[in-house]
């Protein structure tokens, strides 16, 4: 990197928010845009080949997320610096601030963009090395412990965050950017996007039936047949049909049985 471009990739699988980062990064003058990415595994294609100064890496994506990409960028050793970005969770970003992890709250604004290009700019080499060490160390740490079983799960009604057992979700479903799990007392919203949800409601407890929902097995009632000899499930705790999609048919039919 020389004292006045920064080569950078940017990861993004929402493609209004990628434009609109890819628009801001433009608009810095001392940046030269090297790729994009729409999912954390082809970003690491991308920063393997072009070996840029900064990846732009957004925390969750579909496949292998920003912080997964990140590590694997870490253990090959290639010396491209990392910056997240999100637009939550709390507990993300006081992680983040704990573990001097650097990141960019959505919506971005262009003085925020501009400072950590900066900093970028400005960071001497063993400033690098050691923040790439606490950022390994944060990572292996923060998902390798995101993979140890999950008991609850935190919803809210109201005002209120209310820690519900997954024991007692029937299934989840993706509407709009979050989930919504349904159990016997009714339906909750989380502040999980589908992918999040996939991570923590897992096999054999959990079957992703179709890309919108999330069944527990023991919690389907009844199988209609449905189109494409596709079928439709009834669900206890909800009236609300579940699909299942052609692709996961066989496996569906498999785990019940069938």
């Amino acid at each position: 990197m020389d004292d006045h471009t920064i080569r950078v990739i940017v990861a993004e699988d929402e493609i209004p928010a990628r434009e609109e980062m890819v628009h801001l990064l433009q608009k810095n003058g001392s940046v030269e845009i090297v790729g994009t990415a729409g999912d954390g595994g082809e970003a690491l294609k991308l920063i393997r080949r072009e070996k840029p100064d900064l990846a732009l890496l957004d925390i969750e994506m579909p496949g292998m997320t920003g912080m997964e990409a990140a590590r694997e960028v870490i253990r090959h050793n290639i010396p491209t610096r990392i910056i997240f970005t999100t637009a939550y969770s709390q507990f993300a970003l006081e992680a983040f601030e704990v573990n001097a992890v650097d990141y960019l709250l959505k919506p971005i604004r262009q003085s925020k963009l501009d400072t950590a290009l900066e900093k970028v700019k400005g960071s001497l080499p063993d400033r690098q090395d050691e923040s790439r060490h606490a950022l390994k160390a944060f990572l292996d740490n923060y998902l390798d412990k995101d993979k140890q079983p999950v008991r609850f799960l935190s919803v809210y009604q109201g005002d209120k965050i209310i820690p519900l057992k997954i024991s007692s979700i029937h299934f989840a479903e993706a509407r709009g950017r979050f989930v919504i799990v349904v159990t016997d007392e009714g339906e909750f919203r989380t502040n999980l996007t589908f992918h999040q949800a996939e991570e923590k409601l897992r096999p054999p407890e959990f079957f992703s039936c179709h890309r919108s929902f999330i069944i527990r097995p023991e919690s389907v009632e009844s199988i209609d047949l449905w189109v494409n000899s596709s079928y439709r499930l009834k669900m206890k705790g909800s009236g609300t049909p579940v699909p299942v999609s052609r692709s996961r048919k066989d496996e569906f039919k498999e785990l019940m049985g069938i």
